[in-house]
């Protein structure tokens, strides 16, 4: 029989695991491999290595989503914006 305090402490672990992700201690899910950026996974974000590159391989996914079955007189091609570098946090505070 399951008493509430094992209960609470599955819930506990099951919305750490959802918010924030595994620790690194964690050998349960140590081999974990997420299928989005960490940032669209955690509902709270993520801290990246100090000094880790700053590209974000998912920064066209919005454009590339757009519907290419627009005639090519409705077709143009929207003028560059200016695009900014996103900066990871590397430290809590």
């Amino acid at each position: 029989m399951t008493t509430s305090a094992e209960v609470r402490s599955h819930l506990i672990e099951a919305l750490h695991l959802d918010l924030v992700g595994p620790s690194p201690d964690d050998i349960a899910h140590q081999e974990e491999i997420l299928t989005q950026a960490p940032s669209k996974w955690y509902i709270t974000g993520f801290l990246a290595p100090y000094g880790s590159p700053t590209t974000d391989d998912t920064a066209d996914d919005e454009f590339n989503e757009l519907d290419n079955s627009a005639s090519s007189e409705d077709s143009v091609i929207p003028e560059s914006t200016c695009t900014r570098k996103p900066v990871f946090p590397s430290s809590m505070g």
